[in-house]
C-alpha cells in the first residue's frame, strides 16, 4: 500500500497538460481514473441527457481511454466494469489514479503496458466474463487481507488462453503460457530482445527469466526459452 492507493502502472515524448475543471491532469491514455462521487451516472454519450449505462461510487476505478470537452466541461470515456463497451463519466467526479511520476516518459512505457494488460484480460471479473464468457474453471471465496484490514473477494478465472486472479474486485495476476493473447505489444514466441525495446531497462534478468518492477508496484515477468518469450506473468500488489 502506498498513500492509501493502489498501483498501476512509450518511449515517446507526450505533453502533460491540465484542462480546466477536470480532476485528471494528464492527457495520456490509457490511464486509470478513480470516482470521487456517489451514484455517479455513466452515460452512453458525454451528455447529461444521454442514456445511463451504469453508476459508480466513491473509490470505484476505471480504465479511461479518452476524453472530450463539452461546453467547457471535460468528460472521460471509460471501459464498463461489467460489460463490453465504454461509457462517459463527468470529469468533475473523477481523479487521476496514477502518480505524476508514473505519467511521464519513459516510465509510462511500462506502466501503459500494465494498463493494456488489464484492458485485454478484464480489469474486473465481471468485465472478464463479458469479454471471454464462462470460464472453464473458477473459484470464489472471501479472504482476510491484512494490508487492506478487511475480508475481500478472492476470485480465480481459468480460460483456455490464460489464468486470471482478482482480489477485491480488481485484477491482481494474469498468467499466459500459450496462444496469442498479448501483454501490450508482447506475445508468446516474440524474440526476447523485444522486451527491452518495448519496456526498457530490466529489474532482473537471467537466461530463463526477465523481470520488470514498475513504480506502481506492478510486476511483469517473462519466461524465456531459446531466446523467445515462453510465458508472460502480470502481478499487482494488493492496495
Amino acid at each position: 500500500m502506498r498513500n492509501g492507493k493502489g498501483t498501476f502502472g512509450f518511449f515517446v515524448v507526450l505533453m502533460v497538460f491540465v484542462l480546466a475543471g477536470t480532476a485528471c491532469g494528464a492527457g495520456m491514455y490509457p490511464t486509470i481514473l478513480r470516482c470521487t462521487g456517489s451514484s455517479v451516472r455513466l452515460r452512453a454519450e458525454p451528455d447529461t441527457t444521454s442514456d445511463i449505462l451504469d453508476k459508480a461510487d466513491v473509490g470505484d476505478r476505471f480504465i479511461a481511454v479518452g476524453e472530450t470537452s463539452v461546453d467547457g466541461s471535460v468528460w472521460y470515456e471509460v471501459e464498463l466494469s461489467s460489460a463490453k463497451g465504454t461509457a462517459w463519466i463527468f470529469g468533475k467526479y473523477t481523479e487521476e489514479y496514477l502518480e505524476e511520476s508514473e505519467r511521464t516518459p519513459p516510465v509510462y512505457a511500462a506502466v501503459s503496458t500494465a494498463i493494456r494488460i488489464c484492458r485485454s484480460f478484464g480489469y474486473t471479473p465481471e468485465r472478464a466474463r463479458a469479454l471471454f464468457g464462462k470460464p472453464q474453471k473458477e473459484t470464489k471465496k472471501k479472504v482476510y487481507i491484512e494490508m487492506a484490514g478487511e475480508k475481500l473477494w478472492d476470485e480465480t478465472l481459468i480460460y483456455p488462453t490464460h489464468k486470471a486472479h482478482y482480489l477485491g474486485g480488481y485484477l491482481t495476476e494474469v498468467t499466459v503460457r500459450e496462444g496469442t493473447m498479448p501483454f501490450g505489444e508482447i506475445r508468446i514466441g516474440d524474440p526476447a530482445e523485444k522486451l527491452a525495446e518495448v519496456l526498457g531497462n530490466l529489474s532482473d534478468k537471467t537466461d530463463e527469466r526477465w523481470s520488470y518492477e514498475l513504480p506502481t508496484l506492478e510486476y511483469l515477468t517473462f519466461e524465456v526459452g531459446n531466446g523467445r518469450v515462453a510465458a508472460m506473468i502480470y502481478e499487482r500488489a494488493v492496495d
